[in-house]
């Protein structure tokens, strides 16, 4: 039997069960909507239900989420959403890189500043940027979604 249940077969509206029981209105409507709520305030309620608080935790059951159905992307519309993935997939790479890169630099010319060994690190670092921005913004330039294409169609030709 749900909190909602126990309360209207008293005849208590939320604000008469607040009211009694000491708890705050909106705690009574969280309760009722299957949110978790503290100990202190299950207590109370139980007290002014007459049953126990083992029995109001086993009631506190989450209500079904009611959502809309998704409707199905077209392949454009899933193309894009890759992009964009792509494209916030590079930014996190080149904030990571600025970020490691800026503080490794200010770390070598605090320890020895006659000597850029840095760079060593930077270096492979700026060529893995550089191959993840061409496969984000220069697609289709060598091996982009037509060579595939091509490809694909060619092997399946083949016997």
């Amino acid at each position: 039997m749900s909190l909602a249940t126990r309360r209207s077969e008293k005849g208590w509206s939320q604000e008469d069960l607040a009211q009694v029981s000491g708890v705050s209105v909106r705690t009574i409507q969280r309760a009722e909507s299957g949110n978790k709520i503290g100990l202190e305030s299950l207590k109370c309620l139980a007290a002014v239900l007459e049953t126990s608080v083992s029995t109001l935790i086993e009631e506190q059951q989450p209500m079904p989420v009611q959502t809309m159905p998704e409707a199905p992307r077209t392949d454009r519309e899933q193309e894009v959403i890759e992009q964009v993935e792509a494209l916030k997939w590079f930014y996190v790479h080149l904030g990571c890189f600025l970020i490691f890169n800026v503080g490794m630099l200010a770390f070598n010319l605090l320890t020895t500043p006659d000597e850029i060994w840095v760079i060593y690190m930077t270096l492979p670092w700026i060529f893995g940027l550089a191959v993840h921005a061409w496969s984000v913004f220069g697609e289709g330039v060598v091996f982009g979604r037509e060579w595939e294409q091509r490809e694909f169609e060619k092997r399946m030709r083949q016997k």
